[in-house]
Order: C-alpha cells, then sequence, then structure tokens
C-alpha cells in the first residue's frame, strides 16, 4: 500500500481522536454507537456515568413560588426569557389507573411541572376499556379543563401524548376521536436494527390516524444529566431544558425520576454498550412522561417548520417567538 496513503489515513484518525476527546462538547444522537466506535475502532477508552439521578438532586428542583395547578408567570419570567409559552400533557396507561402530567413550557425548553395525578379506576376492566371513568376524566381535561397563571394569562392545552404500550387498541379509540392535538404514542429504546437514527417518527394506526414513536433512550440521555445538574435563583437566567417542580411534589413523586440507572452489558459479539435499566415494583412513571413531554416539544416545533413551512430543520428562535407573539396556545383574561 502507497506510504503517502498510509500516513494520510495516519493522520485523519488522529485529527478523529482529537476531535472525539472533546465528545462531551458536542450533542451525540447514540452514545452507544459512538462508545463502540471510539473502543473498538480507535481502541482507546471512554468514560460514561452511570446517569443515576439522587433523590437529593431530584428534590433540589421543587420551587417554593408555586403549588400544583399554579402558573408562576411573575416569578417565572425572572429567571427564563418568557413566561409558559404553552401546555401539554403526557399520559401513562395501566389497568388500575392513568398517570397523567401536565408540563408547562418556556422558550429554550425550560420545564415546569404543572400538575401530576393518577386518575383512579378500580373496575374489573379499569382503563382497558374506553367506557371507563377515567378515559371521561381525560377527555374533559382536554376539551374543558383551563389553567389562569398569577399574570392572567389563561391556558389550555395544546398537545396530549397517550403511551399506547398498554391496551394500545383502546388508546388509539381515545385519541381518534380527536381531528388533532391527542395522539397515541410507542417509546422505543433505540431504533431497530439498520434503522437510521432518529428521535421520533410517524406512525399509523390500525384506524387510520396518526401516532408517534419516540426513542426514549435518546431523551433520557440528554434529561439525566438536567435533573442532576442544580440551580439556585441568585444564579440568574436559567439554562435550557432546566426542570422545575412544584413545592408541594411530593417524595414518592420525584422518587419516579430516580429509579432507572445506566448499566453495561457485553453483546453477543463481544461488544460492550450501555442501556437504562428499568428495575421492577416501584413507579416510575414521571420519568417516562418527563421523556414523552420533552418529545412533544420538539414534535409540534417539527410540525410547524418542516411540515407546514416545508423548510429543512426546526427554526427554534423562530417557534419560541411566534408562540409568543401570535399567542397561540394562551390568551389574556379580563
Amino acid at each position: 500500500m502507497d506510504s503517502t496513503f498510509i500516513a494520510a489515513r495516519i493522520s485523519y484518525l488522529l485529527m478523529l481522536m482529537d476531535e472525539l476527546d472533546a465528545w462531551p462538547e458536542v450533542k451525540v444522537k447514540d452514545f452507544s454507537a459512538l462508545q463502540r466506535w471510539y473502543n473498538n475502532f480507535l481502541t482507546k477508552s471512554i468514560q460514561i456515568y452511570s446517569g443515576k439521578v439522587s433523590f437529593s438532586m431530584a428534590s433540589a428542583h421543587r420551587r417554593p413560588w408555586y403549588r400544583k395547578n399554579e402558573i408562576p408567570n411573575t416569578e417565572i419570567e425572572k429567571y427564563c426569557p418568557s413566561e409558559i409559552l404553552l401546555l401539554t400533557c403526557t399520559v401513562d396507561v395501566h389497568k388500575g389507573n392513568l398517570a397523567v402530567a401536565v408540563w408547562g413550557w418556556t422558550a429554550g425548553m425550560r420545564c415546569w411541572l404543572i400538575d401530576y395525578i393518577r386518575i383512579e379506576d378500580d373496575t374489573e376492566a379499569g382503563c382497558e376499556v374506553i367506557e371507563s371513568m377515567a378515559w371521561v376524566e381525560l377527555g374533559k381535561m382536554i376539551d374543558e379543563r383551563a389553567w389562569k397563571a398569577n399574570d392572567r394569562k389563561v391556558y389550555q392545552l395544546a398537545l396530549t401524548f397517550v403511551d399506547a404500550r398498554w391496551s394500545s387498541s383502546t388508546v388509539v379509540e381515545f385519541c381518534s376521536q380527536y381531528s388533532s392535538g391527542v395522539y397515541p404514542i410507542m417509546g422505543d429504546d433505540k431504533p431497530a436494527r439498520g434503522q437510521r437514527i432518529k428521535e421520533f417518527a410517524e406512525f399509523t394506526t390500525q384506524s387510520g390516524t396518526t401516532g408517534y414513536r419516540i426513542t426514549v433512550n435518546h431523551y433520557k440521555d440528554r434529561l439525566a444529566p438536567v435533573l442532576r445538574r442544580n440551580w439556585r435563583p441568585d444564579e440568574g437566567l436559567q439554562d435550557e431544558y432546566t426542570f422545575n417542580a412544584p413545592v408541594d411534589t411530593t417524595d414518592d413523586e420525584l422518587r419516579e425520576l430516580t429509579r432507572e440507572v445506566k448499566r453495561k452489558k457485553t453483546l453477543p459479539n463481544g461488544q460492550e454498550e450501555w442501556f437504562w435499566h428499568r428495575p421492577g415494583g416501584a413507579p416510575q412513571e414521571l420519568w417516562d412522561l418527563m421523556v414523552y413531554g420533552h418529545a412533544q416539544v420538539e414534535i409540534l416545533a417539527w410540525m410547524m417548520c418542516v411540515q407546514h413551512l416545508e423548510v429543512d430543520a426546526v427554526d427554534w428562535p423562530w417557534f419560541w417567538n411566534l408562540l409568543k407573539e401570535q399567542k397561540l396556545y394562551f390568551s389574556d383574561s379580563k
């Protein structure tokens, strides 16, 4: 082989090593793939943190300015670049209850938990049937519920996602009652082998309506560092993606953000990769619902920019400014 070619390849690989040594500075869509390539091709080690979120880390996100079902816009605007611009809802489905989280979003994806409840159904059929009173109550929340902020802005839900992994036919039937704004979702740990890495993708349900597949590990890898990162009011403007919880969020609810941990496994071919380990038993729905909430906002921005404007990518400044200037998802009460 020509020595000039070999020298050029070595130089190129050295350049890649230098770039990858600084990998925390860039956005990585598939961390496991990066790790395998780095370890096996470049024969260099790469350090991965466990992703564990402690209870003390999670509880540090409680804010003293508001309680559940309150929207403290006058305080939020002191620490975020906007007030709450929209509310979204995410739902996890079980036989005996619907776990429902309502999220408020400011510019830059600062996230405020507005409410977290379980709509119970202790009947024999439970939430497996569309006639369940739990589904009726969820429908009333979507159709009729409004939240008033302390600056007199009024909000209704802009978007609702319902997890269809359990009793998918019932979830699809519920969502198909709405022409838009309410969608079934399926969470996948990672794309199937050979598929292009995507944070989310549309799918068509058996009834012909639209749903969304969400690559949950992508969002978990992003959100675990956010939950480990503390913020204090004396620091001023919150970083993007900062999570905020009402002061009356219970300890048990916050512990639902702490139970998954990243572990390493060896594949049949001898390669190693990291995965999110989900212990059985204890509830952790709020973690899933937070993941789905972040996917919601990205999907909404994608709908507006890519689908409707037919541009190549999401223009985030334009998206946030549109929500604020046009008041798409809130109104001023008299």
